[in-house]
């Protein structure tokens, strides 16, 4: 059956949190849905879930911490901010596969590691649609993409911003169509 009306929730240890297959929801009418803030060895699985801020929620899913987050099977969709946040403040992997993200005001996915942290991740089979961007990867972003679509966002598809660090933005099989500005992006801030 459908589970809804599920707050908002920290996650600081290692967890698999799973839907029953058919729908769970968090409906999210102010802080940010889930926030990971977990210790530097731990993993973190999110698996078919439906988080939705309802216009007002900040973020679908902020990751602060941890060794490994995956997102899997999941539908993140009306935030204020971004869908996915990725800002660690220690290095750490991202993976977020078969998921969808739409109607997020500032973005779909952002990954900006802290001052001198690495993140590694990748996106397999994603789908950004009507946001205001797709996917945004800053200074220290190692990020990979295959099989996913950035699509009818205001801005920009996929943008690597390398203001301070490096980014490595890689795309493979993947399109970037009907866009307010550019399908790809990259340079030292965005336009």
């Amino acid at each position: 059956g459908e589970r809804c009306g599920v707050g908002p929730a920290t996650v600081t240890k290692a967890t698999s949190t799973a839907g029953d297959g058919t729908m769970a929801c968090g409906l999210v009418s102010g802080p940010n849905g889930v926030v990971v803030q977990a210790g530097g060895s731990d993993v973190v699985i999110l698996l078919n879930l439906q988080i939705k801020g309802l216009g007002t929620g900040l973020i679908g899913i902020r990751c602060l911490s941890g060794a490994e987050l995956h997102v899997e099977h999941c539908e993140i969709r009306g935030f204020s901010q971004e869908g996915i946040d990725i800002a660690p403040s220690g290095s750490g992997k991202a993976f977020v596969g078969n998921t969808e993200l739409r109607d997020n005001a500032a973005g779909a996915i952002y990954v900006h590691p802290g001052a001198s942290a690495f993140v590694d991740a990748m996106l397999d089979h994603v789908l950004m649609q009507g946001n205001a961007r797709g996917l945004r990867a800053e200074d220290g972003s190692i990020v990979a993409v295959h099989g996913s679509t950035a699509a009818e966002h205001t801005t920009n598809g996929f943008v690597a911003l390398a203001a301070v660090r490096a980014v490595d933005l890689t795309l493979s099989a993947s399109v970037s169509p009907l866009h307010g500005a550019g399908g790809v992006y990259s340079g030292r801030s965005e336009a």
